[in-house]
C-alpha cells in the first residue's frame, strides 16, 4: 500500500479526477468498468425556476443558445478582455443566428453589461439574476459554454455538454502547476481547452506569472470562434 502510494506522488502529472480514482483503488475501492464521468443532477423546481427565468428575458421554450460566462473567481490574468467575449457573441448571431445567455455573479454583473452594450441583441443578460442550481438548469438546455477557466465550465462538462474553456495557461506550462489545464481543466469528452500558444514572457514559461491578462491575450477571437462553430457542427 505505502510503495503503490509513493509510486503515485511521483508518477506523471494527470487530471484530479484520475488522480483521486486512483487513490481510492489504492484503498480497495474497485472502480471495475464503472464510467468515470461526471454527474450533475437538477431538480425538477429548478428547471421550472429557470424556465420561467429565462421566459421573462425572452428566450422561448425552443430556442437554442449558447451561455457564456465572462467572469472567473481567480480574475486578472484568468480573464479574457470583455471586448473579444462581445466579437464572439455577434460572430455566432451573424452566422448561426444563436443567441447567447451571459451568466455569472452579481459582481460580474459590469463585465456582462458591457459585453451587452456591444454586442446588442445577440445577447441575453441574465449575469448575477441566476442561483447555482438555476445557473445549471440554464446549462442544461443550452448547446454550448463558452467561458474563462471557472466553474460554469465543471458543471457544464458535468452535465454532458460542450464547452470552451479559455485558459490563461500556455501550451507548454509546466503540467503540475496549479493552473496547469492537464490537470483542472473542466472533465468530460466535449470539453475544449484553447491555451496561449507560447509563453508571453520568460516569466511566465511554467504558467503566466502576471496578475492582469497577459499571455491569455494570445488568444484570437477568430480561434474562439472556429472551435465553437466545430463543437456546434458535430453531429
Amino acid at each position: 500500500m505505502i510503495g503503490a502510494l509513493l509510486r503515485s506522488l511521483t508518477a506523471p502529472p494527470e487530471h484530479e479526477v484520475c488522480a483521486n480514482l486512483r487513490l481510492l483503488e489504492m484503498f480497495g475501492a474497485d472502480r471495475g468498468g464503472c464510467d468515470d464521468s461526471l454527474e450533475f443532477w437538477i431538480r425538477s423546481e429548478s428547471e421550472d425556476y429557470t424556465a420561467t427565468l429565462l421566459a421573462n428575458a425572452g428566450v422561448e421554450a425552443q430556442e437554442e443558445f449558447i451561455v457564456m460566462a465572462p467572469g472567473a473567481a481567480s480574475g486578472g490574468r484568468n480573464m479574457w478582455p470583455v471586448e473579444r467575449f462581445a466579437a464572439v457573441a455577434l460572430s455566432i448571431y451573424q452566422r448561426k443566428n444563436i443567441r447567447t445567455v451571459l451568466v455569472g455573479s452579481p459582481g460580474e454583473r459590469a463585465l456582462a453589461n458591457d459585453i451587452e452594450a456591444q454586442a446588442g441583441a445577440a445577447v441575453v443578460n441574465m449575469c448575477g439574476h441566476t442561483s447555482l442550481l438555476a445557473l445549471a438548469a440554464i446549462l442544461a438546455r443550452a448547446v454550448l459554454l463558452v467561458g474563462n477557466d471557472s466553474g460554469a465550465g465543471h458543471i457544464a462538462a458535468a452535465l454532458g455538454k460542450p464547452t470552451v474553456t479559455i485558459s490563461s495557461f500556455p501550451i507548454d506550462g509546466d503540467p503540475g502547476h496549479p493552473n496547469s489545464v492537464l490537470r483542472f481543466r473542466p472533465y468530460g469528452r466535449g470539453a475544449l481547452v484553447i491555451q496561449p500558444r507560447w509563453p508571453a514572457a520568460e516569466t511566465c514559461v511554467n504558467g503566466c506569472s502576471m496578475k492582469e491578462a497577459h499571455c491569455i491575450l494570445d488568444v484570437s477571437i477568430e480561434r474562439v470562434v472556429t472551435l465553437i462553430h466545430r463543437a456546434l457542427d458535430k453531429p
